[in-house]
C-alpha cells in the first residue's frame, strides 16, 4: 500500500511539474500569450478578470501597475511570468480595467511600503471581479530576432500562398466593392497581422484607406492591399488600437472595426507585372495571302505600372477585342 500511494505521489508531482514546463523555449511561452490569450481577448473583454486569470495555463510571477497619475492608477496592470528585466527576454500581458477602485485604496495594495511591490495573490484577489476593458500583450514583433510561426505554412509555402492570394484578390477587386469588409476578408486564405491606415482627403481627422501588411510591424514587406472606405472612419476609433498595439492587427476588437466597413476599391501592391495590353481594335480590310479581307485590326502596347511602351504590336482577328487601360487608380 505504501509503495502504490508513493507512485500515485510521484505522478502527481510530475504531472505539477509538467504543467509548468509545457512552454518549453521562448517562443513557445511567447506563442501561447500572443495566440490563445491576446488573439482570443474577446473571450476576456467585459467579463471579470477571474475568468482571465483562472484560463492562464501559465502563472504570473508579480504584477504591478502601469499608470501612476492619480486620475487613473490601476487602470492597466501588468502580468509578468518571469522576472526577467530585458525586454527580448521578458513575458508579460497588459490588462487595461473599466473601473477600478480609488487611488487610496490601491496604493498600498500595490505599494504596502516604502521600497515595497504588493504580493501577486493580493492584486489578483483585488482585481478578479474588475471587469476587463482590453489585454495585450508585449510587441514580441519589436525584438530584431523574433520569427513568428504564422499559421500552418512553411515560409515557402506562405509565400506562395500570399503571392497567389494578392493575384485573385487583384483578380476579383471588383467584386468586392459596395460589400462589406468582413466578405473580403472571409475570401482570405492567409490573414493580414499589420495595419496602417492614411487620412481621408481632406479631412485629417478620418481614415479614408488603410492597409493590410502580411508582414510584422517592423518588417513590413512591398506584399499588401489596400482599402479605400466608402464612409471615411474616425481616428478616435481607428488609432486607440493602431497606436496602442504598434500597428498589430490581432485584436478581434480591431477587426470588427472595420468588419461592417463598406469597401469603396481594393488595390493590391505591389502592381501586377507588366503586360501587353490592347490600345485599339479596329475592322478593316487587310492584305491576307494576296486577297483582302475582313478583320479586326489589334494593336497592343507594353504596359507597365502605368506606363505604355511605344513599341507596338498588331495582330488580325475575326473577332473584336475590347480596348485596356493602362492608367493606374490613385488610391487615396
Amino acid at each position: 500500500m505504501k509503495k502504490v500511494l508513493t507512485v500515485i505521489a510521484f505522478i502527481i508531482l510530475a504531472a505539477q511539474i509538467y504543467a509548468q514546463t509545457v512552454f518549453f523555449t521562448y517562443q513557445d511561452t511567447a506563442r501561447y500569450l500572443m495566440n490563445e490569450i491576446e488573439a482570443k481577448s474577446n473571450l476576456y473583454i467585459g467579463k471579470p478578470f477571474s475568468v482571465l486569470y483562472d484560463s492562464l495555463k501559465l502563472n504570473p510571477v508579480t504584477a504591478g501597475n502601469g499608470l501612476p497619475q492619480k486620475d487613473i492608477f490601476g487602470k492597466r496592470v501588468f502580468f509578468e511570468f518571469n522576472y526577467e528585466r530585458e525586454f527580448e527576454k521578458a513575458h508579460y500581458l497588459i490588462v487595461d480595467f473599466e473601473n477600478v477602485p480609488p487611488y487610496n485604496v490601491l496604493f498600498p495594495i500595490f505599494y504596502p511600503s516604502q521600497g515595497q511591490f504588493g504580493p501577486l495573490q493580493s492584486i489578483v484577489d483585488t482585481y478578479k471581479p474588475l471587469i476587463v476593458k482590453d489585454v495585450v500583450t508585449k510587441d514580441y514583433y519589436a525584438e530584431p530576432d523574433w520569427e513568428p510561426a504564422i499559421n500552418e505554412f512553411t515560409p515557402v509555402e506562405y509565400n506562395a500562398t500570399i503571392a497567389a492570394q494578392q493575384q485573385t484578390l487583384n483578380t476579383n477587386a471588383s467584386n468586392y466593392i459596395g460589400q462589406p469588409f468582413s466578405t473580403l476578408w472571409n475570401a482570405l486564405q492567409v490573414k493580414p497581422i499589420t495595419i496602417h491606415g492614411k487620412a481621408a482627403v481632406g479631412d485629417s481627422e478620418k481614415e479614408g484607406s488603410t492597409a493590410f501588411f502580411y508582414s510584422p510591424p517592423d518588417n513590413l514587406s512591398v506584399t499588401y492591399f489596400v482599402v479605400t472606405w466608402q464612409s471615411p472612419i474616425p481616428k478616435t476609433i481607428t488609432q486607440q488600437y493602431q497606436l496602442s498595439t504598434v500597428r498589430n492587427f490581432t485584436n478581434p476588437a480591431e477587426y470588427a472595426i472595420y468588419a461592417d466597413k463598406i469597401i469603396n476599391h481594393v488595390k493590391t501592391y505591389p502592381l501586377p507585372p507588366g503586360k501587353w495590353i490592347v490600345v485599339s481594335c479596329e475592322h478593316k480590310k487587310v492584305l491576307i495571302d494576296g486577297l483582302h479581307q475582313w478583320r479586326y485590326v489589334v494593336t497592343k502596347k507594353f504596359c507597365d505600372n502605368g506606363n505604355l511602351g511605344t513599341e507596338e504590336e498588331v495582330i488580325y482577328s475575326e473577332t473584336s477585342v475590347p480596348v485596356e487601360s493602362c492608367a493606374i487608380e490613385l488610391v487615396e
